[in-house]
């Protein structure tokens, strides 16, 4: 998911990745990642603030941004009465 708000001037931009749990990258290739992603937005705006999140569970990402109350695999799941 992507998260983009407008503050001024500034541009402040949030990607969450959902990788699979057998995925397990180390902290420098997930910055090669964030630094892949910067570059390639850097030209298209003027003042740029990244956040690029890195997860395995699909429940973070949905919370982050709002999502109604998700069980750990990501679905919608109703609330106790």
């Amino acid at each position: 998911k992507i998260r983009m708000d407008q503050l001024g001037r500034l541009t402040y931009l949030q990607l969450y990745v959902v990788m699979r749990s057998s995925q397990n990258p180390d902290i420098s290739r997930l910055d090669r990642c964030r630094a892949t992603v910067f570059d390639a937005l850097k030209g298209e705006y003027d003042k740029l603030a990244l956040d690029v999140v890195f997860t395995h569970d699909p429940r973070w990402v949905d919370v982050s941004v709002g999502t109604d109350v998700v069980n750990s695999r990501g679905e919608d799941r109703e609330e106790a009465p």
